[in-house]
């Protein structure tokens, strides 16, 4: 499982939080991710069924302890 909002992978087993959206379970990295996702969920969602290029890490800062 990725975020969906930052591409990190094997967020399942270590996942902050999780959501549920259209029948899709989503894992986050951190709370930050979450909350971006819960902001656009339609947006972050169709990325990954798109399975579209997600950023990198490096390509932003959340600027907080724990994420990423």
């Amino acid at each position: 499982m990725k975020d969906p909002v930052c591409g990190m992978s094997g967020v399942e087993k270590s996942a902050v939080a999780t959501m549920e959206w259209e029948g899709v379970q989503y894992g986050f990295c951190s709370q930050h991710c979450y909350n971006v996702f819960s902001k656009q969920p339609e947006k972050y969602a169709r990325k990954d069924k798109e399975h579209s290029t997600h950023h990198k890490h490096d390509d932003h800062a959340h600027g907080h302890k724990g994420c990423c």
